[in-house]
């Protein structure tokens, strides 16, 4: 992935262990079903990356949306939503519990909030309170910077 993070040739707007998003072609050597290529998945005319494991983008053909953990499908305009300062999606869903000891499954309802967070890093928002960008957390002998 450090090959692909430190390279001025394209533009990466997100990665992940095992893929990278980027705005022109990747060469094809570094394409293919071996270990360690890619593999082409989406061509987004459209994007958005709110988070690690939650994005989503228009391809020329329909739209696809990732978030980690949702069971229940999101739409891209409700992802795009979720640029807006304290905007939050609630989204219910059931979630399995196994209990190996009694041998059963309990399923719950619970409700899935998605948002953006700075638990990592803090956020960037223009005049119109839309989120543009992250910086890092710096902690500085002892205090945040």
């Amino acid at each position: 992935m450090s090959n692909f993070k430190t390279r001025n040739d394209f533009n990466l707007y997100y990665s992940d262990t095992d893929s990278i998003d980027i705005d022109k072609p990747l060469e094809p050597k570094f394409i293919g079903p071996e270990l360690g290529k890619m593999k082409l998945e989406h061509i987004f005319d459209d994007a958005r990356y709110l988070a690690p494991k939650v994005y989503g983008g228009i391809t020329p053909f329909d739209e696809y949306v990732k978030v980690k953990g949702l069971k229940n499908p999101v739409s891209f305009n409700q992802l795009k939503l979720l640029l807006n300062k304290d905007t939050n999606l609630e989204i219910k869903q059931d979630k399995w519990y196994r209990n190996i000891s009694d041998g059963n499954i309990k399923i719950i309802p619970e409700i899935y909030t998605l948002m953006i967070n700075n638990q990592k890093r803090s956020l960037i928002f223009d005049n119109s309170n839309k989120f543009v960008d992250t910086r890092p957390i710096i902690l500085n002998k002892g205090n945040i910077e």
